[in-house]
C-alpha cells in the first residue's frame, strides 16, 4: 500500500468525525486531533501495525505521532443497501469510539487501569 493509500485508510477510519459541530468539539478531543493531524496530509511510515505520522510545519521541528489503527469491521448495511437496524451495530462503533479515547487520553472512569495510559504509552489509537 501506498504512503497516500494509508494517508486515506487512517483518515476514514476516523470518519465519524469528519464534521463535528461546534456544541460537539469537546467531544473525543484526541480522535478529532487525529483527524486534524491526518487532514493535512502528512508523511506517514508503517511498521507492522504502527503508522508513525510527522506534523511539523516548514521551518518547525518534526514531532511524530505513533497510530494504532483499531478498525470496526461492522456492516452498516446490507447487500440490498439498507441500512441494518440490528442493536449493536452502531452502538459498538460508538463503544470503539469512546474506549479510543479513553485510552489516549487515560481516562479511567471506566477501567481503572486506563488511568495515565496517556503519560506512559507513546501510542495513540485511531
Amino acid at each position: 500500500m501506498t504512503a497516500a493509500g494509508r494517508r486515506r485508510m487512517l483518515a476514514l477510519s476516523l470518519l465519524l468525525l469528519s464534521r463535528p459541530s461546534a456544541s460537539s468539539s469537546t467531544y473525543y478531543p484526541s480522535l478529532i486531533g487525529i483527524r486534524d493531524l491526518l487532514s493535512s496530509d502528512p508523511p506517514v511510515s508503517r511498521t507492522g501495525n504502527l503508522n508513525e505520522v510527522l506534523s511539523g510545519g516548514e521551518g518547525e521541528a518534526e514531532d511524530a505521532t505513533t497510530l494504532l489503527f483499531l478498525p470496526y469491521l461492522q456492516p452498516f448495511s446490507g447487500g440490498d443497501g439498507r441500512p441494518f437496524t440490528v442493536i449493536g451495530t452502531y452502538e459498538g462503533l460508538a463503544a470503539s469510539a469512546l474506549a479510543m479515547e479513553h485510552l489516549n487520553t487515560g481516562n479511567s472512569s471506566i477501567l481503572k487501569e486506563v488511568a495515565g495510559l496517556n503519560e506512559r504509552c507513546p501510542i495513540r489509537f485511531a
